[in-house]
């Protein structure tokens, strides 16, 4: 398994070579959005355009995520494509972003820069598995989320507070949620 996917720019040719590599989940940091569970599964033709590389194909995973109604943990299975055009340093004038180098736009591609002779794909690779994760996840589309009066979790069953439509919420006084009431009235 991969610790890192680094590609040696001056090994590359014009002609695509396929890059297959399996990277180690520890190598990403996707903050409070989830954690990457499984081996990301990079599958990508790399070639050269002059100094530039262009890097297309797919990465995918799975990852452990938070079901945004019930807050139940949740795996899911993340694909996205991978389309990156890596810019040397040398060809990029300040305040330029790679994103607007020629040949930039060929198939929406992301703008990268890269220095010397090795051009390092796990930090774009950490931002579109980022990128890729559902906005709210959800352990399913029926998810009945969680009491707003007790907190306690709907999934399970009926929640024991009794609640009542008539009845006052979560937010009054001695409920779990409570404490909102002061930013939310």
């Amino acid at each position: 398994m991969e610790k890192g996917l680094k590609i040696n720019v001056n090994s590359l040719a014009a002609d695509p070579v396929p890059v297959i590599a399996e990277m180690d989940p520890g190598l990403f940091e996707l903050g409070s959005e989830g954690i990457v569970r499984d081996p990301v599964r990079v599958n990508v033709n790399v070639h050269r355009l002059g100094e530039k590389v262009y890097i297309r194909g797919r990465i995918e995973t799975t990852v452990q995520l938070q079901c945004s109604r019930c807050l139940r943990e949740l795996y899911q299975p993340v694909e996205s494509p991978l389309v990156l055009l890596a810019v040397p340093a040398n060809q990029v004038t300040e305040g330029q972003s790679p994103a607007t180098a020629e040949g930039a736009e060929k198939d929406d591609a992301v703008g990268i820069v890269y220095n010397g002779d090795q051009l390092d794909l796990t930090p774009e690779i950490e931002n579109i598995l980022t990128l890729a994760l559902p906005m709210k996840p959800l352990c399913s589309d029926q998810c009945p989320g969680l009491c707003p009066r007790c907190g306690a979790g709907l999934a399970e069953g009926a929640c024991e507070c009794n609640r009542s439509d008539e009845g006052p919420d979560s937010r009054e006084s001695g409920g779990p949620f409570s404490a909102l009431k002061k930013w939310h009235p």
